[in-house]
């Protein structure tokens, strides 16, 4: 997805959400990149040509967190779900679940 950062308060927008310029050549110097518009948060001009990554808003964050979580908690489920049709015994599909997240138990 293209994106653009603010050249103040630093933030990567999706440029679908960016706003339009105003005053743009009072804005800009000589030899400037040419904004692909202006913040929606501080209203100060983006520059084009950010890829979002692990960056973004706060909500573009919290989605990805979101999904990688509910992508682990499913593949635990099938885990789970799979011991129970064989009869092992939880403590094995625990162990099991645990690995296959890359988690060090604390017990």
């Amino acid at each position: 997805m293209a994106a653009s950062r603010c050249g103040d308060c630093r933030t990567v927008w999706p440029d679908d959400q960016l706003r339009e310029i105003h005053n743009l050549t009072d804005r800009m110097e000589p030899g400037d990149t040419y904004p692909s518009g202006e913040c929606p948060g501080c209203g100060a001009l983006c520059t084009p040509g950010t890829d979002l990554g692990l960056e973004g808003t706060p909500n573009l964050i919290l989605a990805k967190v979101l999904r990688d979580l509910c992508t682990s908690l499913t593949q635990i489920d099938q885990v789970m779900r799979a011991e129970n049709e064989h009869e092992y015994e939880a403590k094995g599909a625990y162990e099991r679940a645990v690995q296959l997240l890359g988690i060090i138990d604390a017990r």
